[in-house]
């Protein structure tokens, strides 16, 4: 059976896309090792001065234990 326009559109690409082009001008990001350890974040750079989305702050630290409120972890790499 021939597929119609609306089935290829869902099809997934097989396209590579760099990181950075997948992100939006106000797209913030996680970054992890090839082990999955969390390994930094990518913060748009219009909004360096912005608190970090309180959903960012949850995952960082329900699930790696990471504070990103902590007056230290400025100082110091994630990883």
């Amino acid at each position: 059976m021939a597929k119609n326009d609306d089935d290829k559109k869902n099809e997934p690409t097989h396209e590579y896309v760099s990181f950075e082009d997948a992100m939006g001008d106000k797209d913030w990001g996680l970054i992890f090792d090839e082990n999955g350890k969390l390994k930094g974040m990518f913060i748009p750079k219009d909004l360096t001065d912005s608190p970090v989305p309180q959903s960012i702050l949850h995952i960082c630290e329900e699930f790696f234990g990471v504070d990103l409120e902590e007056e230290n972890l400025i100082k110091r790499t994630l990883h």
